[in-house]
């Protein structure tokens, strides 16, 4: 057993060493048009992820998400972690501020988005995060590589 936890505890290092050391390069603004679309892109993300959490779903997210990637499977467990605790959101605004792109075409989308929350008792709390989209292009559409929390 103490093994497979120090095993663990490894493997789990190597991943933050590897997420850690990856850098976001020069970022320079896009055009309008495409910051556009990618603002676009983040607001409807947002709505579907909260009906879909609410509705106890995945399916219809899907689209927006570079499937397979750990942070596909990271929000997924998020989403049936609010589903078996009962909680519900509400989206409160969702405001983007900044759109930029990288030299190997990564999209960073800056945004605060705030959150109702409410649990089974009917209790709710706001929670407001502002966040950073990374968006890669898929066949002529975008997709989220990952969120991260500013």
């Amino acid at each position: 057993m103490k093994r497979l936890s120090l095993y663990m505890l490894m493997i789990f290092g190597l991943f933050a060493l590897i997420g850690c050391s990856q850098q976001q390069g020069t970022l320079e603004p896009v055009d309008e048009d495409t910051a556009a679309e990618a603002e676009a892109f983040v607001h409807e993300y947002k709505e579907v992820m909260i009906r879909e959490s609410n509705e106890g779903s995945f399916h219809d997210i899907e689209e927006y998400l570079v499937t397979n990637s750990t942070f596909y499977h990271t929000l997924r467990r998020y989403m049936q972690d609010l589903t078996q605790n009962f909680k519900s959101l509400s989206l409160v605004s969702h405001e983007v501020s900044r759109v930029q792109k990288n030299e190997i075409n990564e999209y960073y989308v800056d945004a605060v988005e705030k959150v109702e929350v409410t649990d089974r008792k009917g209790n709710t709390t706001l929670e407001e995060t502002p966040i950073t989209y990374i968006l890669v292009e898929y066949h002529g559409k975008f997709r989220i590589m990952t969120i991260l929390k500013r």
